[in-house]
């Protein structure tokens, strides 16, 4: 029976015609079907319906009549895998096969599991990875299929790499030591749990809460995690889905502004569904960042981003002005008088109400930028430029930028 299009199937009517059952849209096909199927003794038609139980169509149909089918367990998966292996004459190296099961185990994760049909396209992506590093080293060519651990993931010893990675992938953020030192932690935690062959999601913390002021970098940082997590091997691939407060789900959750969440006509059924999914066994630990004191207790770990410091505001304004290639070297060396001027000035800024911190320091720049392209060509900043706008900006409010 066909439920991805409009024409769901046949009927066999007692004078051995069959009479075909159409409808326009999804829910005129399921009416339809509700209206035509008695489920009475005599009856000639046989109805099998699959689905998932979550996703309930119609209140006509007597789901609690239905056969429920559990997803697999991790050995039941590895069973299934070792049977296809053999049934489709294929082997593979024992590395190779904690490599495949542990990719089974982090895509259990994900809400659209395809259990055996998981292990079904994992093993023909494998094949195919097989098939093109044989066919580029011909002088290995075999007759019998062996897998090896890149087949089944081309990063599989990706975690080798985490550290230089994470300071790689933070390199453009200033003022987040904490967050790259707890992370590291965090990776070390994972090395030596997988080295001992142990689950490391016992250990690591999936669910985050990100404090600050606006501009400290909460959701610059936040969008990395999906790699961070990557690296360290626990999850399956990179994504990242951001949501507002009515699109929850997938494989990381990002609530930006979770404020809101307390705002609005519908804000406490926004919040009661989020600290309903935390309770329900089958999303633990899966959701991340919500607002509300019950979910307090459900968040293990605190990122608390404070005001940038006056020098790590300066160390940004230089940064971003190097990269529109103006530049003045006293603004990062101590002992001239532009850098204790400039520092003054920023802590006055800093003090200001609105500031946002790093989002206003890059549009500080941006003007700064615009006015040395302006007053001289694409030539580097002269110092008597900045002293000219810094006289402007203690009297401005942060707001203005």
């Amino acid at each position: 029976m066909n439920l991805n299009g409009s024409e769901i199937g046949t009927r066999h009517n007692p004078n051995g015609t069959r009479r075909g059952i159409i409808g326009g849209s999804g829910t005129d096909v399921i009416d339809t079907m509700v209206a035509e199927i008695q489920n009475v003794p005599g009856d000639d038609c046989c109805v099998l319906l699959l689905g998932y139980k979550e996703q309930d169509v119609n209140p006509g149909f007597a789901i609690e009549d239905a056969f429920m089918f559990k997803d697999f367990t991790e050995p039941q998966l590895q069973e299934i895998f070792e049977r296809k292996l053999n049934d489709q004459d294929l082997s593979a190296t024992e590395k190779a096969k904690q490599v495949a099961l542990g990719l089974l185990s982090q895509r259990k994760n994900c809400p659209n599991f395809g259990n055996g049909g998981e292990v079904e396209n994992m093993l023909t992506f494998a094949k195919d990875r097989y098939l093109k590093r044989q066919a580029s080293q011909p002088s290995n060519l075999s007759q019998d299929i062996v897998l090896e651990p890149e087949d089944f993931d081309p990063y599989w010893d990706r975690d080798r790499h985490a550290a230089a990675n994470l300071a790689q992938l933070f390199e453009d953020v200033v003022g987040c030591k904490a967050v790259i030192q707890k992370l590291g932690e965090y990776q070390s935690i994972a090395q030596g749990m997988k080295a001992s062959g142990l689950d490391m999601r016992k250990q690591i913390p999936t669910s985050f809460i990100f404090k600050g002021p606006p501009g400290t970098g909460k959701t610059t940082i936040a969008r990395k995690f999906g790699q961070v997590h990557y690296d360290m091997c626990f999850l399956a691939s990179t994504e990242l889905v951001e949501c507002s407060a009515s699109d929850l789900g997938q494989t990381v959750l990002f609530v930006d502004e979770a404020y809101r969440l307390s705002q609005g006509h519908f804000a406490q059924e926004a919040i009661d569904e989020v600290v309903g999914l935390m309770t329900n066994e089958k999303f633990m630990g899966k959701m991340l960042l919500g607002t509300n004191p019950g979910l307090s207790s459900r968040f293990s770990e605190d990122f608390i981003l404070p005001n940038m410091s006056s020098t790590r505001c300066l160390e940004l304004l230089d940064k971003e002005l190097r990269g529109s290639k103006v530049v003045d070297q006293g603004l990062l060396d101590p002992s001239s008088s532009l850098y204790e001027e400039m520092l003054r000035i920023i802590a006055d800024m800093v003090n200001l109400e609105n500031w946002g911190n790093a989002r206003d320091v890059k549009s500080v720049a941006k003007r700064l930028a615009r006015s040395a392209f302006i007053s001289a060509g694409k030539a580097p900043l002269h110092r008597f430029m900045l002293m000219k706008r810094r006289r402007s900006w203690s009297h401005r409010d942060a707001t203005s930028f």
